[in-house]
């Protein structure tokens, strides 16, 4: 799962959802065979699903006619999402993901809120035994957080 966040840079939390995402990286043959499994019974992630998902955020937190200012990194899924939300006026921003995440980062905002949400979520930290049993649990407690946040 992953997931995406709109973030003001009030580090208010504007929306966020989640996408499901196929397992990658280095596989073991057990590993593999595990996911063809998990494949076949439950269906393959959709490929396109991150650009679907993030439409469907950026509509849902941006004004139809609108103008925004959008920043994010470099992800190819971002600008095709954007070019299908031709009722909006948005100006593009992207900057790489591999810059300092420092307070002159255009990112910071989004980039403190996701450090924030792994120190105080051990179910989103990269590493973890402490994965959420559902994903619904996962985004109610990223919920309580955005609320916290704002306060």
């Amino acid at each position: 799962m992953d997931v995406n966040l709109v973030v003001g840079p009030s580090l208010f939390v504007y929306g966020f959802n989640d996408v499901e995402l196929r397992r990658s990286g280095t596989m073991r043959p057990a590993q593999r065979m595990r996911r063809a499994v998990l494949e076949r019974r439950f269906g393959r992630p959709d490929p396109d699903a991150t650009r679907k998902r993030v439409e469907a955020l950026l509509r849902r937190v941006l004004p139809s006619r609108g103008e925004v200012v959008l920043r994010s990194d470099e992800h190819p899924a971002y600008v095709q999402a954007i070019a299908r939300l031709r009722d909006r006026t948005i100006l593009h921003e992207r900057t790489s993901s591999k810059a300092a995440r420092t307070t002159r980062n255009p990112l910071f905002p989004v980039n403190l809120s996701d450090l924030l949400i792994r120190h105080s979520s051990a179910n989103h930290k990269r590493e973890t035994i402490a994965f959420s049993k559902r994903r619904q649990s996962a985004l109610y407690r990223l919920a309580v957080w955005g609320c916290g946040a704002t306060t």
